[in-house]
């Protein structure tokens, strides 16, 4: 796996968006202040693939990695492994109980790989072949956790081993190699019977299905010629079963020929109605005339309406000048009334205006207050935000002391450690003297040398050193001894610095989307002064209220409002009354002043009246002639009716017999039935004759069909499993009998060529089943995956002790035992010791070179199809190194970054930074961390 491009948006100290570019990177630096965020770019990393942080306790928990003032944190990682291009991509927010994450895919190529954070887990781990643990031994090695291989226990190292070189492979192929064996057996049993089974595939059977085909096909040849002349009788016995069904029809057509009852009724009926017609045509005529002499009197003498009309108006303008007189006597006494109750309402709406006035100058008063206070601040966020600036000043002053103490503590660690290893140096060079010396003690000159046994001509001068070396050795411990709690001052002051880092950077925060300490203390006052205008202006309010609510709630004003409306209303409705009679009044004159007078007016009402009368009488004669007219038509019309189905019912008949000849109609119902009915008696009795005949014939047909028919069943009997079957039924039986024995034979050649490939399969089976047992014994864990993790130790050890040997400058070198890693101090006697005992500078060196020769062995032993490890991640140690083996590590990540391998660390020492040849600078302002790339 090799990142190639980083961006990230609400991650940590991150709140901007950040994009870093590793593109063309081999070897980077991210250097910066404690607490800007260099450790958070790898995590970044590491969140992006599996969605945890290797150094938060909880790894289920993805709040942390939400920036304090974001509502979501976003990660994208596009990385290559195996030769393709990958993009990672993880969102989380904010929720009311912690965080979820709400997007999260893995893309190749455009393509969607997993859609959601499980997946994208389970994916990342396939395709690089490290879970999150693992990949944090090998690929990334954060804060506290970068010595976890090398004191990991055998089974997990081993574990891990598997994994990263894809020797999980081995397994799979072996479990694999079992289950073909298994599935071979499985095959073998369901074989077998079926080899048995076709054992008896005889050339027997085959001949007589040949045999049996041939005689199905000699019946199938003789039935065809019967089957022709069995064709020719029932055609003809077809034709004599339709001959005999169409004379039955015509005979009784002609037995239902008969002259119908009623003819001569019906002509009588038929005149009586002509004759009654025209008397009815004569009375209608004479009463239409009548009607109309009637009709013009009345339209010429007086109108009924109109005199009763201006009889009523005559009435009805007296009425109307009774009701005026009585209205205008009340209309005066009700307005008389509301003139007296208005002069005492108007007083009384002239107090209400004043008490309303003061309540809108309170309520205006009460608004303004409340409008100051809108806008401003809460007392409690305003004393929160004047605090968090006191705070700030004290956190910067402590923060300058406490920074002033973590300089002192590290020159003191680093004097203490100096003097500690120019100690220890003394203390290792004597005691390599010390077996010289007591060496030189026995040497003697003149005599041989008991080393080399060559004459000794001068003495080496050596003498006996055990004093000086007493007292470096008590040198070397005592100062030994002040290295530790000089870490541990160290160690606390940094804590302590980190702390206090932390606290002054989220009041920092807080304080940037907060109020200044000026703007925010005289908020505080006018809100405070706010507060006293707005209760004292509701006070005034509650006051006006109560007053207005008291006069609009006086008995005495609800009394004098309610009277002056209710009398205004009653002079209203009087006014309007007297105006609706007036123009009735003036309607009703306007119509009488050409109108003739009361008595004439009744006279002519009496005219009236007599001529309508006799109008109304004409009509009902009229109506008395009109409907004996309707009586008659419909009566001739109903014998009409009657002789005219009369004649279609002998048309009928006639057609119905129209292929047989019937004579011609003459015009006369009657005489046209009689002759009808005569010439079908005679033909009826030449058909009878006819029928006779036909039948016989019919007979003697059917006769031959049914010998024929049991001479055909007797030659199909053999293949015919109906017992009385039809000729055209014993055709298809046929054809199906011929078929089934072709069948037959084709089965039997299928089953033949069958048996002959099962043969074939059962010998590959077999086969298979003896490679993949022994396949499988091979590669069980014990076998072939247990010598291969042997080798692949032996050959990590040898990587892990070249690169040991160049850091530490031969004085280290690793070996195994047991699956447990050791160390071999070449500077005293070639000591073998637990690697947990080194010191945490040589943790540091023993770790990294494990951590490249994992990298190494990844690439050259890793399975086929395994991703390799392109690329290392260093977060901790160089702080522990002095600056010779500084500059030996620096070397040797310069020249594995030139080998392929993209390597990246995390440093706060400004002169290894300034060695690589691309730095990423990360700073931190108030509410966000940036980065800068710098090229050396």
């Amino acid at each position: 796996m090799r990142p190639l491009r980083l961006e990230i948006e609400g991650f940590a100290t991150f709140r901007d968006r950040v994009e870093v570019d590793f593109t063309d990177i081999d070897v980077v630096a991210l250097v910066g202040p404690t607490g800007a965020g260099k450790s958070t770019i790898i995590d970044a990393i590491t969140f992006a693939l599996y969605g945890s942080v290797a150094r938060y306790d909880d790894r289920g928990a993805v709040a942390p990695v939400i920036n304090q003032l974001s509502a979501e944190a976003k990660v994208r990682l596009d990385f290559q492994a195996g030769g393709n291009q990958y993009t990672a991509v993880r969102v989380v927010r904010r929720t009311k109980t912690g965080a979820t994450t709400k997007e999260a895919r893995l893309e190749c190529n455009g393509q969607v790989l997993a859609g959601d954070a499980r997946g994208v887990d389970t994916a990342v781990k396939e395709l690089l072949g490290l879970d999150f643990e693992r990949f944090n031994k090998t690929v990334v090695l954060p804060q506290g956790k970068f010595a976890t291989f090398l004191h990991d226990k055998p089974a997990d190292r081993q574990q891990l081993l598997r994994e990263l070189l894809g020797m999980g492979i081995y397994e799979r192929l072996g479990r694999v190699a079992r289950q073909q064996a298994v599935v071979a057996d499985n095959q073998l049993s369901i074989l077998e019977p079926q080899l048995i089974a076709g054992e008896d595939l005889s050339p027997a059977q085959l001949d007589a299905l040949r045999d049996r085909h041939e005689r199905a096909g000699l019946a199938r040849r003789l039935l065809a010629d019967a089957t022709a002349e069995m064709d020719d009788l029932v055609a003809e016995h077809s034709a004599m079963s339709q001959q005999l069904t169409d004379l039955g029809s015509r005979l009784q057509a002609l037995s239902a020929v008969s002259v119908p009852d009623g003819i001569d009724l019906l002509a009588n009926e038929l005149a009586d109605s002509q004759e009654l017609l025209a008397a009815t045509d004569a009375s209608l005529i004479a009463a239409r005339n009548k009607r109309k002499t009637c009709d013009q009197l009345a339209s010429q003498g007086p109108s009924v309406e109109r005199c009763e009309t201006l009889i009523q108006q005559y009435e009805l303008a007296e009425e109307l000048a009774q009701k005026l007189r009585d209205l205008g006597a009340s209309r005066a006494e009700a307005a008389v009334e509301h003139a007296e109750v208005v002069i005492s309402a108007t007083a009384i709406r002239a107090h209400l205006g004043l008490c309303r006035t003061a309540v809108f100058e309170a309520r205006s008063r009460s608004e303004s207050a409340a409008g100051v206070l809108a806008d401003m601040p809460d007392i409690p966020q305003l004393e929160a935000c004047i605090a968090d600036h006191h705070r700030r000043t004290q956190l910067a002053a402590t923060l300058a002391a406490a920074d002033s103490d973590t300089d002192a503590a590290t020159e003191a660690l680093a004097t203490t450690q100096h003097m500690a290893e120019v100690a220890e140096t003394q203390y290792r060079e004597l005691v390599i003297q010390a077996p010289a010396a007591a060496l030189a003690a026995t040497i003697v000159v003149g005599e041989p040398c008991p080393v080399c046994s060559q004459l000794v001509h001068v003495h080496p001068g050596i003498h006996d050193n055990n004093h000086a070396l007493n007292l470096a050795e008590q040198a070397a411990t005592s100062t030994r001894n002040l290295v530790q709690p000089a870490l541990a001052a160290h160690a606390r002051a940094v804590a302590t610095l980190r702390s206090i880092a932390d606290d002054l950077t989220r009041v920092e925060l807080r304080l940037a989307v907060s109020t200044p300490l000026d703007d925010a203390q005289k908020m505080l006052e006018i809100v405070t002064v706010g507060r006293d205008d707005l209760a004292a202006a509701q006070s005034l309010v509650a006051t006006a209220e109560a007053k207005l609510r008291a006069v609009e709630n006086d008995p005495h004003t609800e009394s004098i409002l309610a009277s002056e409306a209710q009398l205004a209303s009653l002079v209203g409705q009087f006014d309007a009354a007297i105006a609706a009679y007036s123009e009735q009044q003036s309607r009703a004159a306007t119509l009488l002043s050409t109108a003739p007078c009361l008595a004439t007016l009744i006279a002519d009402l009496a005219c009236a009246h007599q001529l309508a009368d006799d109008r109304q009488l004409a009509a009902q004669a009229e109506v008395a002639a009109e409907i004996a007219a309707t009586r008659a038509i419909r009566d001739n019309h109903d014998a009409l009716q009657r002789e005219a189905t009369a004649r279609h019912d002998y048309t009928r008949s006639r057609d119905h017999l129209a292929v047989l000849s019937p004579p011609a109609p003459k015009g006369d119902l009657r005489s046209d039935w009689i002759a009808l009915s005569a010439w079908a008696t005679d033909t009826e009795r030449t058909f009878k004759e006819q029928t006779e005949r036909t039948s016989d014939r019919r007979a003697e047909l059917a006769q031959q069909i049914e010998s024929m028919t049991t001479a055909m069943a007797a030659l199909c009997a053999e293949f015919v499993v109906d017992r009385s079957p039809q000729p055209s039924q014993l055709r298809e039986q046929m054809a199906s009998a011929q078929a089934r024995v072709e069948s037959e034979i084709e089965r039997f050649d299928e089953r033949r060529r069958q048996f002959d490939v099962l043969v074939a399969q059962a010998d590959t089976v077999r086969d298979r089943r003896q490679v993949a047992t022994m396949l499988g014994n091979l590669l069980r864990s014990d076998g072939f995956e247990k010598w291969l993790l042997q080798e692949v130790l032996v050959d990590l050890v040898a990587r892990a002790t070249v690169r040991l040997t160049e850091l530490s400058g031969g004085q280290f070198s690793l070996v195994s035992s047991d699956g447990a890693f050791q160390i071999c101090d070449h500077r005293n006697a070639d000591e073998v010791r637990d690697a947990r005992t080194l010191s945490g500078g040589e943790t540091f060196l023993a770790s990294l070179a494990l951590a490249l020769a994992l990298a190494d062995a990844s690439a050259d032993l890793a399975a086929e199809g395994s991703a390799p490890l392109e690329s290392i991640f260093l977060d901790e140690g160089f702080g522990t190194l002095d600056p010779d083996t500084l500059d030996v590590v620096a070397s040797t990540l310069e020249e594995l970054g030139a080998s392929g391998r993209m390597v990246g660390v995390v440093t706060h020492i400004r002169e290894l930074a300034e060695r690589m040849p691309i730095r990423l600078e990360v700073s931190k302002g108030p509410t966000t961390s940036t980065v800068q790339r710098v090229d050396g």
